[in-house]
């Protein structure tokens, strides 16, 4: 990647006014490479590389979300879905536990109770339940000794179940996790970045927000959200159980990979998250 070539191409396009630019390059993702640009007086802007389908997944949720200041604004993409620019947003990306359920009541406000609903891809051959499926089976192939047979069998049953293959369906972050939201000074809630887009329901963001950290698992914590009147979706407490035992299931292996540290807090809230859906079968 030809960093001094895809700036001329910027220039060019008028995407960045004349001046001296500056790029540093930041932390990416696995097959990402991002930078940080400042032209002149010019808001920063962030510039990521990546695989082409993803260039274009982010840039159609940013340009979908672009009203919400919550995510960052859409500036450009590259016609060839080299990659993608949008607006730095200032701020912090340590999360501090102690109020999960604030910010998550946050996240609904700002973001969730704002997605959009949409159809389901007419050009895909899986339904929202069987997507559910494959990802608990990649789960149970890189998940060695962590589960027993009962636990792969209860995930496998809970994200076969038939509910998830109805609709509404909504676009969705889909990597919506503490690991990708921005915190302001006051470590309030300031945007959330980097998704890897999904059609599918909200349920499963909140989720997934919940078990990015493994502070405050507890049914308390998530329930006080969907009853709050922020939250326009459904309150069936059992489904929403249900997705929360298969985000956490998911998480509980993809925490060995980046967080071996949380292992055990979060094996210790599996245990009480099978209980709850085994005895609400």
């Amino acid at each position: 990647m030809n960093m001094t070539l895809i700036a001329a191409e910027l220039f060019a396009a008028g995407v960045l006014p004349s001046g001296e630019l500056a790029m540093d390059k930041l932390e990416g993702g696995t097959n990402s490479h991002v930078y940080l640009m400042k032209c002149g007086k010019y808001d920063r802007l962030v510039l990521k590389y990546n695989e082409a389908g993803a260039v274009d997944a982010e840039a159609a949720f940013l340009k979908r979300y672009v009203k919400l200041p919550i995510v960052p604004s859409f500036r450009y993409a590259d016609p060839a879905n080299r990659f993608l620019i949008y607006e730095y947003i200032e701020g912090a990306t340590t999360y501090y536990p102690g109020n999960k359920g604030g910010l998550l009541l946050e996240l609904v406000r700002q973001l969730i109770a704002k997605y959009e609903e949409v159809e389901w891809p007419a050009g895909r051959n899986v339904t929202w339940q069987q997507d559910l499926i494959e990802r608990t089976k990649l789960t149970r192939s890189a998940s060695g000794d962590l589960f027993t047979e009962e636990d792969h069998e209860l995930a496998a049953e809970l994200a076969g179940n038939s509910s998830r293959v109805t609709g509404p369906f909504y676009h969705l972050h889909g990597d919506c996790g503490v690991h990708n939201f921005v915190f302001d000074e006051d470590r309030q809630l300031s945007g959330v970045i980097d998704p890897l887009p999904l059609i599918g329901q909200p349920m499963y963001d909140l989720a997934f927000a919940f078990c990015s950290s493994p502070d405050e698992l507890t049914p308390d914590v998530i329930a006080e959200v969907v009853y709050d009147e922020a939250w326009p979706f459904s309150r069936d407490l059992k489904a929403l159980y249900e997705e929360v035992a298969i985000a956490l299931y998911n998480r509980i292996v993809t925490c060995t990979y980046h967080h071996p540290h949380d292992l055990r807090a979060y094996l210790n809230a599996w245990k009480q998250w099978r209980m709850i859906v085994t005895s609400n079968r």
